[in-house]
């Protein structure tokens, strides 16, 4: 299917509820309650274009759209600027094949107001009928500038379209230009996108276009993607967004914070009752004090290296009278560790280790064995450091 006509497709579903609503255009009353106040005014503009709309819940009913059509004629005949009810007429003419008066009325009608999410639905219809992705993104823009309901139908149709290049590249180029939706959608596009490698190249080119994505966002692709087993994928997106070295094979290695919004190849510290763990914080280290008898993980993150062999090293401060032995443990995503090496003051020789084949990604995880129960343990750690051996 022509992704242009997807997006159709896609709103004339999600659009269907919201002929039902109109947006703020008169007294409370009259919107809350139109057939009220119908009685107590006949007359009364916003009160019949209201319930003009509300009868209009079902375009497929021929007298619900007959009735309609009578209230919003009553409306526009007592005021020319009643928009809504324009609108309800330009959606009835649609529906019953008279294209020409109905793209007449909504062109009066956005003469009126830009701020009527019916409207801009019939517009983006519109503009997508004529293969015009411009001008559809423009009423996407007006929506959710203007509308609060605008989000929730707009943004799965938006999150599907960044999958095909085509639609991708105007969408970034829009937001690149920080409309006040742009970071509220990019914040759920991570989460919602049901493109994930469309979604990965979507954040990289709108950080391209100048506009820094939020992390909550993409660092949901990220961890997206690695649970699909897209690692290497997952790794650029991070070192790009992040800021990484892109040639380090372990990311933040002196411990400067704990990131905004980690993803699987930060930092990220156990919370377990009776453990502090601090990264950063004023100081570029790692330290954690651990109550006696604690054994597990203090901290862990993801790394990406292909088999071969390596060694590591630290820098660190131990208590002398620790209860557990602090480790790096080293394992295949998926699988047991295959390497444990103490934790090391500055004077220890770095140790090698091996990552084996077939090993496409790995935890490195800063943990405790017991060694004895009645102690606490303590440390704290300026930097490690992995590096291949040639």
């Amino acid at each position: 299917m022509n992704p242009i006509v997807r997006i159709a497709a896609a709103l004339a579903v999600a659009s269907a509820g919201v002929y039902v609503a109109a947006d703020s255009l008169g007294s409370a009353l009259a919107e809350a309650n139109p057939t009220l106040a119908l009685q107590l005014a006949p007359r009364n503009v916003v009160a019949l274009q209201t319930m003009a709309g509300n009868l209009l819940g079902d375009v497929n009913d021929p007298a619900a759209r007959r009735s309609a059509a009578a209230l919003a004629d009553q409306a526009l005949s007592r005021d020319a600027g009643a928009a809504s009810a324009a609108i309800t007429l330009a959606i009835i003419q649609g529906v019953e094949g008279g294209n020409a008066k109905s793209a007449a009325l909504m062109a009066a009608a956005e003469r009126l107001t830009r701020r009527d999410l019916r409207a801009n639905i019939w517009q983006v219809e519109n503009s997508v009928a004529r293969g015009d992705v411009a001008g559809a993104l423009r009423h996407f823009d007006f929506a959710l500038r203007t509308s609060e309901s605008a989000p929730d139908l707009m943004y799965p149709t938006l999150n599907a379209a960044i999958g095909d290049r085509r639609l991708a590249g105007p969408i970034a180029r829009l937001l690149a230009t920080r409309p006040p939706w742009a970071i509220p959608f990019l914040g759920q596009l991570g989460s919602a996108a049901p493109d994930l490698a469309g979604a990965a190249e979507f954040y990289l080119m709108v950080k391209r276009l100048g506009l820094d994505p939020p992390a909550i966002g993409w660092t949901a692709v990220v961890d997206r993607l690695t649970t699909a087993g897209d690692v290497a994928r997952a790794r650029n997106v991070h070192t790009v967004l992040r800021a990484s070295d892109p040639a380090a094979l372990i990311n933040d290695p002196n411990f400067r914070g704990v990131a905004d919004s980690p993803s699987v190849f930060d930092w990220f510290p156990s919370v377990d009752e009776g453990l502090q763990v601090q990264i950063g914080g004023g100081v570029p280290q790692l330290s954690f004090n651990a109550p006696a008898g604690f054994n597990g993980n203090i901290a862990r993150q993801m790394l990406v290296l292909a088999p071969g062999r390596y060694r590591l090293r630290n820098t660190a401060m131990l208590s002398d009278d620790n209860g557990s032995t602090p480790a790096w443990k080293i394992s295949c995503v998926g699988g047991d560790s295959f390497e444990s090496i103490p934790v090391a003051t500055a004077v220890t020789a770095p140790v090698a280790f091996s990552v084996p084949a077939g090993c496409r990604a790995q935890w490195i995880v800063l943990a405790l064995t017991l060694v004895n129960d009645e102690r606490p343990t303590a440390a704290q750690i300026s930097n490690v450091q992995i590096e291949r051996i040639p």
